[in-house]
């Protein structure tokens, strides 16, 4: 470490003088400890009134802390938190076993009273990782008090109490006080084969306290080799045991390292439980019957919007109150039952999505759908990026509404999620139209404007309400033609019914298939490599669930920013040559991953551009061929069956949405065979397209000419 040089500690600084004297002792035996303890000694005293000697003192600290912290970033106890904290409390948690045994064995000394207080100074020192659980902070007490305690009675010659698990107020109090140091003569003693020092006595094996729990936004991972759930607490209590187990060897303390280790394996091995089993089984049922209830609710939702095309009001307030009803059985929560129920309910209320769509499709013309689904899909991935950081606010909700129900973090999305929609449904109610209504009307107005009844031109109103409004007995002639729009307005909107065989006939084409295929597996290759982002920059640059989250808001600003290019550039290009530029990316990102990814060395940042440019290309060209993708759909099937179709694109969707977890999560230590299998289905959809391309450019065209 760099040479530490600082001048006379100034008396409103007295309060750090007990860790900087603790790091002193730490500094040849322990670096780390040493490293820790002045840092804490800063952050302590910039929070203290200071003056311009005080203000030199805290800078000549900060410079050492920082010459340091650059000389020894390749060691782990210095730049990583984690591991420095395992460090720290195994110290402490040594220092403080071996302490309180001496201590119940009645074998009081000064060696025992400095163990008890350096470790409770320590356990401070642990504050720099953040807030203490609740064990450490009842350790750094009792370690504090019991000091303070055998202190007193050694000076005065009285007997001390026996150890007690509660300290006094008072006594800790008076332990802020004690001065850190004994007198010269007073040696720790090492046991015989034991060579560092800063264990005075090898004690006996510690018990590490608990971990915090984790927030809720960290995620459920499933081991590779099974199908056993390990939970985020679990995570956690096995990654500190395992730090305890790393620095133990570091000074050769190998039965430590052997029981943390066989600890970790002990807590890993817990989800065989029953409770756990349920718990995995309740999250594997809500996620599928989101899914399956979703993607079938797509398919009643898109036949409803077809077989009714002016009634969309209805499909969509029927599934805002089947999200509502979802959301708040959501929130009640009180068994898995309802819970998984919630979430179906919430899956069906997604059916709405296709029969949105649908209204789109129908009326816009084929040169503008492209821009509005376009402008549509960023608005969804806007609220994919906003979305997250309301969970942040939802970690402070913990009240009890109208005196019954618990607000929990847990549930308090539900009850979020129900205001939002109830929101949404009364806008619904005020101000949505049906679109599908005002622009066959709007076709018909313009396509009779001008015609001549009973010798008379009529110019017809925009105002159909005041048109219909007779003067006299007799209505106008304007409004007889309003009334002859209306009948041809039902026999224009309502045609014959789709049968089993007008399905076969629209969707079993080599073009529609194509289309299809094309949507699974752009979804199939995106969200793999999106389920793998966050452990691959962990294990290979060391990214923090903070510049991992920096990550994906970057990439999904790049998404946006592609969607609304798509939607101002539609005019200069058509939906084909979009599909060919998004899967195109696709082909470069994937091939880009396959060559780069497999050569990335844990801890060479220096790959870390090359393997973001990557995923820059696929984060590109996804949103151009989806939207593409889904604009050429809508051309390649008849109006009719505009519903049913976004119908089967969703369950295309969520197929894809389902698989690519599941390939991403397996094959995470594999990436020859993770690149390689989206890469071949991406080969291969570009030679069915190649077939289908001139049919569908043709229907397209076609399409575009008859909209003039």
């Amino acid at each position: 470490m760099a040479p530490l040089s600082l001048p006379a500690l100034p008396s409103n600084l007295k309060s750090i003088q007990h860790y900087l004297k603790i790091a002193m002792d730490y500094e040849t035996r322990d670096p780390p400890i040493s490293y820790w303890c002045r840092l804490h000694a800063l952050q302590t005293g910039l929070s203290i009134k200071k003056d311009k000697e005080d203000l030199t003192f805290l800078f000549a600290l900060m410079d050492w802390l920082e010459k340091t912290k650059q000389e020894m970033k390749s060691n782990e106890t210095f730049s990583d938190e984690i591991v420095a904290q395992a460090h720290m409390e195994n110290v402490a948690v040594k220092l403080f076993n071996w302490a309180d045994t001496e201590d119940r064995h009645k074998r009081y000394n000064k060696n025992v009273v400095k163990a008890f207080y350096s470790a409770g100074m320590l356990f401070d020192v642990c504050a720099v990782f953040g807030e203490l659980n609740e064990d450490v902070a009842q350790q750094k007490k009792y370690s504090k008090w019991r000091a303070a305690h055998l202190h007193n009675c050694l000076n005065s010659g009285e007997a001390p109490t026996e150890p007690a698990p509660k300290p006094d107020d008072q006594m800790i109090n008076d332990s802020e006080n004690l001065e850190y140091g004994f007198s010269s003569d007073v040696k720790p003693v090492e046991p015989a084969g034991h060579s560092h020092a800063y264990d005075v006595v090898r004690p006996s094996i510690p018990v590490p306290p608990k971990p915090a729990t984790p927030p809720s936004s960290v995620p459920t991972y499933v081991q590779e080799s099974s199908s056993v759930l390990v939970t985020p607490e679990q995570i956690v209590q096995a990654q500190k045991h395992c730090k305890y187990a790393s620095s133990a060897l570091t000074y050769e303390d190998v039965p430590t390292a052997i029981d943390n280790l066989q600890k970790a394996l002990r807590v890993l091995k817990k989800n065989t439980s029953p409770s756990s089993r349920e718990f995995r089984a309740g999250y594997e049922t809500s996620f599928i019957g989101f899914s399956a209830s979703a993607a079938i609710a797509g398919l009643v939702g898109g036949r409803l919007a077809d077989s009714y095309p002016s009634k969309t009001k209805v499909i969509v307030i029927a599934a805002v109150l089947a999200m509502i009803l979802g959301n708040m059985m959501y929130l009640v929560g009180g068994s898995v039952i309802y819970v998984i129920m919630g979430r179906v309910m919430c899956g069906l209320g997604s059916g709405a999505g296709a029969a949105l769509l649908a209204e789109i499709c129908r009326t816009t013309s084929p040169k503008e759908r492209t821009s509005v689904l376009s402008f549509c899909s960023g608005l969804r991935q806007v609220g994919l990026l906003i979305g997250p950081g309301f969970q942040i606010l939802l970690e402070y909700f913990d009240f009890t509404l109208f005196g019954v129900l618990v607000v929990r973090p847990f549930n308090a999305p539900g009850l979020f999620m129900t205001v939002l929609w109830i929101f949404f449904l009364i806008f619904v109610l005020a101000f949505y139209q049906n679109l599908d209504v005002e622009y066959h009307y709007e076709m018909l107005r313009r396509e009779h404007d001008g015609l001549e009844i009973a010798g008379h031109s009529i110019e017809l109103s925009t105002s159909r309400d005041h048109l219909l409004l007779p003067s006299d007995e007799r209505p106008s002639i304007a409004a007889r033609r309003w009334y002859f729009i209306e009948e041809n307005f039902e026999k224009q909107i309502v045609s014959e019914p789709a049968t089993f065989s007008t399905y076969i006939d629209e969707f079993l084409r080599d073009d529609t298939v194509v289309l299809f295929g094309m949507t699974t597996i752009l979804f199939f290759g995106q969200v793999s490599i999106e389920t793998i982002i966050p452990p691959l920059l962990s294990k290979l640059f060391e990214f923090t669930t903070f510049e991992t989250s920096l990550v994906y808001m970057i990439a999904g600003v790049i998404s946006i920013a592609i969607y609304v290019l798509v939607s101002l550039t539609t005019r200069w290009t058509t939906d084909t040559y979009l599909v060919l530029f998004g899967w195109s990316m696709h082909i470069l990102g994937f091939t880009w991953c396959l060559i780069w990814l497999p050569r990335i060395e844990p801890g060479d940042k220096d790959m870390m551009p090359i393997l973001l440019t990557g995923f820059m290309f696929l984060y590109v060209g996804f949103p151009v061929a989806a939207v593409g993708s889904t604009s050429l759909l809508s051309k390649c099937v008849s109006l009719r069956v505009q519903g049913i179709a976004q119908g089967f694109r969703r369950l295309a969707t969520f197929s894809g949405l389902i698989l690519g977890p599941i390939w991403g999560g397996a094959t995470l230590h594999q990436p020859y065979l993770q690149m390689s299998i989206p890469l071949l289905l991406l080969i291969l959809l570009g030679i069915l397209f190649s077939f289908s391309f001139k049919k569908i450019r043709n229907e397209e065209k076609q399409a575009i000419t008859l909209s003039k």
